[in-house]
């Protein structure tokens, strides 16, 4: 049957209405035109373009994501795997750029770094290592995590990506004595919050809340932006028990991390940045619930040898089991470490 509804305006209009954030996931992988001889080759490369233009162009608005899907591979897989050599990725990375610079954008695995000249003078340090800075990477997996410990900014080693990014620990200060530079690249964590990516009527499971709780930890509580795939059933609407599901999770995120039970307390810091440019930076700054306004010390930081502590005292006892910690990235990533503690009235010390 013919649609005649324009699905990605009426998905636009929705986003509007309700004042969300409208992203658009496009596959390279085209099995449709690769049953018809179009894929991969220039002309291929020429309608995926013309695809690009046409959701971005400006119809349905402010596009805040471009994420593409990985090409087919593995046992079952209709088709051969598909080298992205075939594709011509950097005409895309400029479309979007072009039509939507706002947009982040989720590179095409197997993208490189620098053509081979330029990796030559990078390596040798007669060029830098260029970066758009506002693309992000698949996790490398569907389960709902990444790396135990997650960072935004990323050592580069080679030209093309690398076994290194199996590393559980990259992108730890320890890291970098080979690397030839850094990139911004923030991990982003794809998974369905049922048993497949689309409607099986017959054979249908959903996640527990306590499946959602610990994606929550493991995605947005560790520095990881997060990709959740609902299934629309064969009526094109989103299950009852989905919705019933999600809004579960929602009070649950909203109790806990709505109070800040450190809100009114006393912070004290043992350094604080001096003038000129103290204002805005004090260690009450921490719980002052404004965006643009945080504690920081003079001078760059070191993680062996920088040693400033921040203590709050509560104006009444609190119990949590919480604690939540964020950067001001806007000046870019600069904590290598931290750790938590807690003064024992009973032993006399901290622990």
């Amino acid at each position: 049957a013919t649609v005649k509804t324009d699905v990605i305006d009426a998905l636009h209009k929705g986003c509007v209405n309700h004042g969300v954030d409208l992203r658009i996931y496009l596959s390279p992988w085209d099995m449709n035109q690769g049953g018809k001889g179009v894929w991969p080759n220039d002309a291929y490369n020429a309608y995926f373009v013309g695809q690009l233009k046409e959701l971005l162009g400006g119809k349905y608005g402010s596009i805040g994501e471009i994420w593409f899907d990985g090409a087919c591979g593995g046992a079952n897989c209709p088709y051969t795997f598909v080298p992205v050599a075939a594709y011509r990725t950097n005409m895309w990375y400029d479309t979007i750029e072009a039509l939507q610079p706002m947009a982040v954008i989720r590179l095409y695995d197997g993208f490189d770094y620098a053509d081979a000249n330029r990796w030559t003078g990078i390596q040798n340090g007669t060029q830098k290592l260029q970066w758009r800075g506002k693309e992000i990477r698949w996790c490398g997996n569907e389960n709902g995590s990444g790396r135990s410990d997650e960072w935004s900014v990323q050592p580069v080693y080679q030209r093309s990506w690398g076994p290194e990014q199996a590393n559980p620990d990259l992108g730890q200060e320890s890291n970098y004595s080979s690397a030839v530079g850094a990139v911004w690249y923030q991990s982003e964590v794809n998974t369905s919050i049922g048993n497949h990516w689309f409607w099986h009527s017959g054979d249908y499971a959903l996640k527990n809340l306590g499946d959602l709780q610990a994606l929550y930890y493991n995605t947005a509580g560790n520095n990881a932006n997060l990709l959740l795939n609902l299934l629309v059933d064969n009526r094109g609407l989103i299950p009852d028990d989905q919705i019933a599901l999600l809004k579960s999770w929602n009070n649950w995120i909203d109790s806990t991390f709505t109070i800040n039970l450190a809100k009114g307390a006393k912070a004290t810091a043992t350094a604080e940045k001096t003038l000129p440019e103290a204002t805005g930076h004090e260690a009450d700054k921490i719980i002052d619930n404004k965006r643009h306004t945080y504690w920081t010390t003079n001078g760059s930081w070191n993680s062996a040898t920088s040693t400033a502590r921040v203590t709050f005292e509560m104006s009444t006892p609190q119990t949590f089991d919480h604690i939540m910690v964020k950067e001001y990235v806007y000046d870019g990533q600069r904590i290598a470490g931290w750790n938590a503690e807690y003064y024992d009235a009973g032993s006399s010390t901290w622990k």
